[in-house]
């Protein structure tokens, strides 16, 4: 089968957070099980563009990719409308990814003019929250696709929790809840020892990430027992402002601003990590905390984020993300054997967040027929 992948970003463009993980993983995932997977993207990555070949096709993995230069700072590209109309032509199965993208429209449009089987992910872009950007313009951007959206297109939303939120915009389409996957990785570098217990954040440095109510937790616990390391990147004046928080509150000895960081370096953070925090107001699924779990190391986990089984399972802490729910729980944390609670989240990622089941509940859905 030829599965067609449309996104605006690719790995390794991980500035752009999770989705990266998930279109690149999956994509893989394909190769391996027979299908002949290409890919449709641009070479942004955030604020400078990925040192990646534009002129022709590249294989990555097995997959054919065609990164399309991008004009300006945005992942728009004139480039792309070219191969989006002769690669939709001969796919029989296209995967978009994001929503308020340049090549969101013209992918669903095409696909409905070619009756083509589309399955979108929108990675989170539809559920809502206070502080989401534009709403009016978003608003009218879902009419426009819910209009163009084929009959048979299926939406693939990451948790129940997104389904929920986001499957009444598309109601009259088919849904499906497909959770990410992780790479658990055969063996961990051992961990550093260190006398402090070190709290880390990792992921876009963005307002729904509540990443103030957790600097202010840092306040509320023993400033010798704990230091936080956050890593990541996102707006210059927001990444600022946090610098300036943390200095005003004079947290520059505990809390530190790490900035990005390489795909290739996680194993080591996380070797020198002993529980991730992600204090989100809002989060379709959460990639970094199976990718801490992976690692063997336990997380604390907002209830913005669809993560309730962290408790039942015994390898985190799924709580309010106030600053003073978000101390209690770093506290409480401390208190608790990390190491084992680090080995029940690797095994459990290993036995049920699995890649290749994934990819092959995605090919699934293309045999579905459209809602009535």
């Amino acid at each position: 089968m030829k599965i067609l992948i449309v996104t605006p970003y690719f790995y390794p463009a991980y500035v752009y957070g999770g989705p990266i993980e998930v279109s690149y993983q999956t994509g893989k995932a394909w190769v391996e099980q027979g299908h002949e997977v290409f890919v449709v993207t641009t070479n942004a990555n955030g604020t400078v563009n990925l040192d990646v070949e534009t002129k022709i096709p590249i294989v990555i993995d097995g997959m054919e990719v065609f990164y399309c230069k991008r004009m300006f700072s945005s992942a728009i590209s004139l480039q792309i409308m070219h191969l989006l109309v002769s690669r939709i032509k001969n796919a029989d199965i296209v995967v978009l990814h994001f929503v308020y993208s340049f090549t969101t429209i013209p992918t669903i449009l095409l696909c409905r003019i070619y009756k083509k089987k589309l399955i979108w992910r929108p990675h989170g872009a539809l559920q809502n929250w206070v502080g989401k950007n534009k709403p009016r313009i978003k608003k009218f951007w879902n009419i426009i696709c819910k209009i163009l959206l084929p009959p048979s297109a299926h939406l693939v939303f990451a948790s129940q929790k997104e389904r929920e939120e986001c499957g009444t915009i598309f109601q009259r389409f088919n849904t499906a809840v497909v959770p990410n996957g992780a790479i658990v990785p055969a063996v961990l570098i051992t961990k550093t020892a260190s006398k402090k217990i070190r709290l880390m954040f990792l992921g876009r440095i963005n307002r729904i990430k509540g990443l103030e109510n957790l600097i202010t937790a840092m306040m509320m616990v023993d400033s010798k027992t704990f230091t936080l390391d956050i890593y990541g990147t996102g707006e210059k004046k927001y990444v600022e402002s946090l610098n300036v928080f943390i200095g005003k509150h004079q947290l520059s000895d505990r809390v530190f601003m790490r900035g990005g960081i390489s795909h290739s370096s996680l194993l080591n953070i996380f070797a020198n990590t002993d529980c991730l925090v992600l204090p989100s107001h809002l989060e379709s699924f959460g990639q970094v905390v199976v990718e801490s779990l992976a690692h063997g190391v336990p997380v604390i986990v907002s209830t913005g984020a669809p993560w309730k089984q962290i408790d039942l399972v015994g390898c985190g802490l799924w709580v309010k993300n106030d600053s003073k729910s978000l101390a209690s729980a770093i506290i409480k944390m401390s208190k608790l054997d990390m190491v084992k609670m680090g080995i029940r989240g690797r095994n459990w990622i290993k036995s049920d967040f699995d890649w290749s089941l994934g990819a092959q509940k995605i090919i699934a859905l293309s045999a579905v027929e459209e809602r009535t």
